[in-house]
């Protein structure tokens, strides 16, 4: 079996699928695509599979904090994917937080406590569309 089996699956947003093909392959859990992204079937699913599929594979093991070859995350990929129009990106968000995924913490705390300061000391915040861009990376996410 192939890790494209998996990645339809997921695709599809066919967990019964995806649960026998990684009942029988374990391993492939943290298998990684071939193609320029090397995404595993988490990073994938931060993308474009249904929360259910996304949670499935975290509580199967699937490692929440591993990267893209461009350094990107689950957390990353689920907000590149314009969290505030899809109730299924909102839920992977909402699940990472949960999980202890720290950026959009960080970010919403500094909003919460009014730290303006510290806030556009290392982000930049565009409030009408929330925009953020990290000083620090480059990184840029849209909420």
């Amino acid at each position: 079996m192939s890790i494209q089996a998996i990645f339809q699956a997921i695709k599809q947003n066919d967990l019964p699928a995806l649960k026998l093909l990684l009942q029988a392959n374990p391993n492939m859990l943290h298998e990684r695509n071939k193609d320029s992204f090397q995404y595993t079937p988490l990073l994938y699913a931060a993308v474009v599979a249904d929360f259910d599929i996304f949670e499935w594979l975290i509580s199967q093991g699937a490692d929440w904090q591993t990267t893209d070859v461009d350094g990107d995350n689950v957390l990353d990929l689920t907000l590149f994917c314009h969290v505030n129009t899809n109730a299924h990106q909102r839920a992977k968000l909402a699940y990472l937080l949960k999980l202890g995924a720290t950026f959009v913490h960080e970010v919403f705390e500094l909003i919460y406590q009014g730290d303006q300061e510290a806030l556009s000391a290392r982000y930049v915040i565009n409030p009408e569309a929330f925009n953020v861009q990290d000083h620090n990376s480059n990184n840029y996410w849209h909420y």
